[in-house]
This record gives structure tokens, C-alpha cells and sequence, in this order.
């Protein structure tokens, strides 16, 4: 809407006409004559202020529209240009505007004079407008990158707070500020200027340590610069990081005394694992001294001076260490107490004992290792048969030097790695393929990996020929499909299945895990069989295929080797490499010195009294794990002199 105050006031006005002037007398015709004149005179009086009123009406409305034009067309150039050209443009557009409405609007003179006046105040208020947006744009700007100049200086006073960048902020601000010159006010100016140094001190002495943020304070520096409030948040600020700098250093120190102390354990561990030298006790007590364990360091001596007096006890077995502190121990009794000596190597041999048991749970191969202070066997390269053939031999000297019957080929790392292994899709039957290479040690290095007789089954199968490998490979292959083919195992073909087990589980009677091994295994294969039989939906037990997977799964090859066979009237399982008659013919040769190497010199008791050996040999033979068999007689058991089953090695009974 326009501004009234830019409405035209000057209008044109009609001309006055001049009086009426009657006929002289006697003038008659004269008077018309001038009548006639006078007439048309006023006629064209009346079109001239018709014209000039029409031209003042049309001057009013462009000058209306000029309004309205100049303040959008500023309005839109404020939004196409940039704020140091507006003004300029600005200028020339309501200049050149104005211009064109005088040329086409005001060609009248009197209506360009009525119009003149409202055309300059609309000149002056558009460019003083203009001006004062102009101003505005430039001072916010130079507001804006004085704040960002002020910020980056702060980052860097906050990053490198040295006294060269406050000199290089402070007049760089100076130079900054100059530009409000002629914009803003001296005092608005100068309370700008406070602010940023107030800012630019807060990022300088935050940018310091605590220590040289707190000295710069306390001098007095900041107190001409800061308000109140400020410097005392200033100051809490700097406490605070003082604080927490002395908790990180607290936390460090003992995080490093933390840390030094696990590396002391790990020593620590490593030679009560029978690993070093006994002096190195002594230098490891020194490093526990130095991070103020006095205690633990006196400790460590006195392990130190055990382990010296019994070095030369650590090849001994667990039996002869026993023998060696009972001596001690009878000692004491005799005399009422030990001597220093006497007392360090008591308790050096307690620790030699208790680490060869350790290490015996692992391997005999790390008490065989330890014994002697040399490394452990090197590890196995699976690709070489060499290799795992001198593993298997050191395995079992280490195993028969402690008596161990367990010979443990596999060492921690290799364990970890197959156990590994063994949790893959497809696992179990790669471990075999490696495990099964150790031969008779096969179920051994499977226990090693994974506490299932099943698995410790198929592996001492894998390791008796192709049949054997063939019937573990079937068992893996038939568990996977009973898990999803329930109708191969209904419950009326394995209620069947069972009641046929039961006819010779009895030989199991002494070692049960290996009867429910077998069970499992034979179930996989029958499994794997009636898929190759096209059988998938079973009503019933297909008897002979279940006796074929029993069969197979005690290590029947299906030519009479290996298997279930009956022995003196009770079924039994025999060495897949042997036939029942090369095993019956074995038992009735072997002499008492073999019966008792085979049994490791434990005697054969029945009813508490030695047996025979017509006895033994008419008793019958049962699986106690591969290869090696106890004997029951009767409804009874032939057993030690102790109550235990007397086990028998056959390997060892026909001289392997």
C-alpha cells in the first residue's frame, strides 16, 4: 500500500476565468463579436485543466506503482547481491527508476513541479533505506569473521598457549576491530574487544599444564582482564584439572606397578613350572623387592634356595619323590625337627612333586621335559610322518618312564588348535585324520581334545586300517542324518535295537563309557546304511544290518578280523588285526613272565587268592579301551592284590 505521505498535494487547479464584460451601448454587434471570443477562450481554458488534470490523475497513479516497484525490486536485489554491492546498486536502480517515471509520467511542467517534491523524498528515503541495510550487512559481517578470527585464535592460544601467539592474537584483534570504524560506537568497540580478551585469556591459560595454568593466576596476570565471575570459574577450571591430573598419575603408577606385577607372575609361573634356573628365583625376589613386595620377595629367596637343594631330584618320578619327603618327614620325627638344609630341600621336593603332577595331567612329554630343564618337543608338522612318528615315541617313553598308561602325544598349543578344529563344520573327522596317524595313541590324542567316548572311540578305529576309518567316517556321516530323519530310528526300531544290545553289553560291565561309545557309533552307522538302502521310513529293526553296524563299530572288518566274537561262552572284542582264532591262541601260550609284563607286574587275584594260570586262561577276556582287557571268571572279577581289575595289555602280551 502506498505511503501516504508520498501522495501528491499539489494538484492542478482550474484557470480563472476573467469577468464578463457586457456589450457597449450602441455596440451591439462588437459585444457579439467579443462574446463570440470569450466564449471560445473559456472553451479552451476548460480543456487545458481537463488535460492537466487527467495528466496529475495518471502522474498519481505511476507514481503509486513506482513506489511499490522500487521497494520489491529492492527487496528482491537485497537477495541477489552481495552485501558490498547493494548499496551501489541500490542507488542506480532507484535513480534509474525515478528517471524513466518523471520521463513519462511528468511531461506537463506544472504537473512535474506539482510531482518534483514527492519524487525526491521517494529518492532519499529508498537510498537512505539502502544505506542503513547496507551498513547493517557489513557490520554483521565484519561481527562474524571477528568472532571466527577470535575463535581460531583461541584454539590456537588453547593449542600452543606461548606468550608470542598472545602478543600475535592481541594485534590481530586490533587490526580486526578497525573495521567497525565509522560503524559501531568507541565503547561498543572497546567492549568487544574486552570480550575477546577475556576469551582469548580463558583459552590461553586452559591451553597451559595445571601447574603453569595455576602459577599464571596466582601472579596476578588475569585479574585486569577477567570479571569476577569468571576468574573464579577460571580458577575451579584449573583445580579441577589439577586434580584429575594427579588421579591419571596416581592411576598410571599403578597400572604400571599392576602391569609389572603380572609380568612378575608370569616369571613366577614359569619357573614353578620348572622352567629357568634356581638362581633366577633370586633375581626375580630382587624385582618384587623394587616395587615394594618386601614379602613376596623373601618368599622367592627361600623358593629360590629350595629349588637349588632339589634340582637334583627333578628326574625322579611321583612315587620316588614320595619316597624321597617320607625320608624327610621320618627325619623329623627321629631327630624333632630338620636342619635350614634339610628343611629348603623338603620344600623344594614338594614343589618338584607338585609340578610333575601338574605337568603329567598335561603330557608325560612336559615331565619328561622338565626333568631335565630342556624345551619341549618341537611341534608336530602333520605333513611329515617323521615327525609324527618321533612324537610318538617320545610320547611313550616319557608316559612309560612315569608309568602312566595315557601316553598324551598332543602338547597345550596343539590341543588348543585341534580343539579349534573340532568346533568347524566337518571337524570331527578332520582331527581323525590327523589323530588317527599316531596309531595306537590315536584315542589317547582324541581324549586329548575332546572328553566324548564316541569320538575316542572312532578315533582308535580310524587308527585300525581302512575298514576302521571307513566305519568312523560312516559313524560321522550317520550322526548328522539322525538329527534330521527321525524316521530311520522310531522308537520301535530302537526299543528293538536295545533289546539286541543287551545280549552283549554284559562285556562292558568294567568299562561302561566304551559299551555306550560303541551303542552310539553302531546307531550312526545303521543310520548310514538304511540311507544307502533306500530304507528311510522304518517300521522295525533290520536285525542284520544292526548286527553288521555293532559289528563294525567294535571294529569288525567282515572277514573275521576285529569285532564281537564269543570267547569261552561270553562275547568279547578282539584287535581289529587279529582273527578269533590267532586271539584264543594267544591267550593259551602266553607264560606266567608274559601275563605279568603284559599286566605291568601286577598279579592276578581271584577271591583273594593268586590265580592260576588255567584260571586266566579260562577266563574271559573284556574291553577295557583299545588293546587292553580285563578279565572276569565266572560272575566274578580277576583282579590286583589292591581290588582293582587287573588290566592286561595285549600289544605287550604278544610282544609288539
Amino acid at each position: 500500500m502506498t505511503d501516504p505521505i508520498y501522495e501528491s498535494r499539489t494538484r492542478a487547479a482550474a484557470m480563472p476565468l476573467e469577468p464578463k464584460r457586457g456589450p457597449a451601448p450602441g455596440a451591439i454587434v462588437g459585444d457579439a463579436v467579443a462574446d463570440l471570443g470569450q466564449t471560445m477562450l473559456r472553451v479552451e481554458v476548460v480543456d487545458r485543466q481537463r488535460a492537466r488534470a487527467s495528466a496529475a490523475a495518471d502522474a498519481g497513479a505511476g507514481f503509486a506503482q513506482l513506489q511499490g516497484d522500487i521497494d520489491n525490486e529492492l527487496t528482491q536485489l537485497r537477495i541477489d547481491t552481495p552485501a558490498e554491492a547493494y548499496e551501489a546498486k541500490a542507488a542506480e536502480l532507484v535513480e534509474r527508476r525515478s528517471q524513466a517515471f518523471m520521463d513519462s509520467k511528468l511531461a506537463d511542467p506544472e504537473v512535474r513541479n506539482a510531482f518534483l517534491p514527492d519524487v525526491a523524498r521517494l529518492r532519499a528515503r529508498a537510498i537512505t533505506s539502502a544505506k542503513v541495510y547496507a551498513i547493517g550487512q557489513r557490520s554483521e559481517k565484519i561481527a562474524t569473521d571477528t568472532a571466527t578470527a577470535v575463535d581460531l585464535w583461541r584454539n590456537t592460544l588453547n593449542r600452543d598457549p606461548s606468550g608470542d601467539n598472545w602478543d600475535a592474537f592481541e594485534k590481530a584483534l586490533d587490526t580486526q576491530l578497525t573495521q567497525f570504524k565509522g560503524l559501531l560506537p568507541d565503547d561498543k568497540v572497546a567492549e568487544l574487544r574486552r570480550d575477546a580478551i577475556a576469551g582469548g585469556f580463558i583459552s590461553l591459560v586452559k591451553g597451559m599444564k595445571p601447574e603453569q595454568g595455576k602459577a599464571v593466576l596466582e601472579s596476578g596476570k588475569g585479574d585486569a582482564l577477567l570479571s569476577a565471575e569468571q576468574m573464579l570459574s577460571l580458577k575451579s577450571s584449573v583445580d579441577v584439572d589439577l586434580r584429575r591430573e594427579a588421579a591419571e598419575q596416581r592411576a598410571l603408577a599403578s597400572q604400571a606397578k599392576a602391569e609389572t606385577r603380572e609380568q612378575l607372575a608370569t616369571v613366577e609361573a614359569s619357573l614353578s613350572a620348572g622352567t629357568g634356573k634356581p638362581q633366577e628365583w633370586g633375581a626375580l625376589a630382587e624385582r618384587y623387592a623394587a616395587i615394594g613386595d618386601t614379602s613376596k620377595a623373601v618368599t622367592l629367596r627361600a623358593k629360590g634356595a629350595s629349588a637349588a637343594a632339589a634340582i637334583q631330584y627333578r628326574g625322579l618320578t611321583v612315587p620316588q619323590l614320595d619316597g624321597k619327603l617320607a625320608e624327610l618327614n621320618a627325619l623329623e620325627t627321629k631327630n624333632g625337627g630338620l636342619s635350614a638344609g634339610e628343611n629348603s630341600l623338603r620344600s623344594g621336593l614338594q614343589d618338584v612333586r607338585k609340578t610333575v603332577s601338574s605337568l603329567l595331567g598335561q603330557s608325560p612329554l612336559l615331565a619328561s621335559s622338565y626333568s631335565t630343564g630342556a624345551a619341549p618337543p618341537a611341534a608336530i608338522d602333520w605333513n611329515d610322518p617323521a615327525s609324527i612318528e618321533g612324537r610318538r615315541t617320545a610320547a611313550r617313553a616319557a608316559a612309560r618312564r612315569y608309568g602312566q598308561i595315557d601316553t598324551k602325544p598332543l602338547l597345550p598349543a596343539e590341543i588348543e588348535q585341534m580343539q579349534a578344529i573340532y568346533r568347524a563344520e566337518g571337524g570331527k573327522q578332520a582331527v581323525l585324520d590327523r589323530v588317527r596317524l599316531f596309531g595306537d595313541d590315536a584315542g589317547s590324542a582324541a581324549r586329548q581334545v575332546a572328553n566324548d567316548p564316541s569320538f575316542i572311540h572312532l578315533a582308535d578305529l580310524s587308527a585300525g586300517g581302512l575298514s576302521g576309518r571307513s566305519a568312523a567316517a560312516d559313524a560321522i556321516a550317520g550322526e548328522q542324518i539322525l538329527k534330521t530323519n527321525a524316521t530311520i530310528w522310531p522308537v520301535g526300531v530302537k526299543n528293538d535295537a536295545q533289546a539286541a544290545w543287551r545280549g552283549v553289553s554284559p562285556m562292558f560291565d568294567t568299562a561302561p563309557a566304551l559299551g555306550t561309545a560303541i551303542y552310539q557309533n553302531a546307531r550312526s552307522i545303521y543310520a548310514i546304511e538304511s540311507v544307502r538302502a533306500g530304507d528311510m521310513d522304518q517300521t522295525g529293526l533290520d536285525k542284520e544290518r544292526w548286527a553288521r553296524a555293532l559289528d563294525r563299530a567294535a571294529g569288525g572288518d567282515g572277514h573275521g578280523h576285529g569285532g564281537i566274537v564269543a570267547i569261552n561262552g561270553s562275547s568279547t572284542i578282539i584287535p581289529a588285526d587279529m582273527g578269533k582264532e590267532d586271539f584264543t591262541k594267544l591267550l593259551a601260550r602266553a607264560s606266567p613272565a608274559d601275563w605279568m609284563k603284559a599286566a605291568r607286574g601286577r598279579s592276578a587275584v581271584i577271591g583273594g587268592r593268586a590265580a592260576t594260570l588255567g584260571e586266566i586262561r579260562k577266563a574271559v577276556p573284556v574291553p577295557v579301551d583299545d588293546g587292553r582287557y580285563a578279565f572276569r571268571i565266572g560272575n566274578g572279577k580277576v583282579t590286583t592284590r589292591d581290588g582293582q581289575p587287573w588290566i592286561v595289555d595285549i600289544a605287550t602280551l604278544r610282544g609288539d
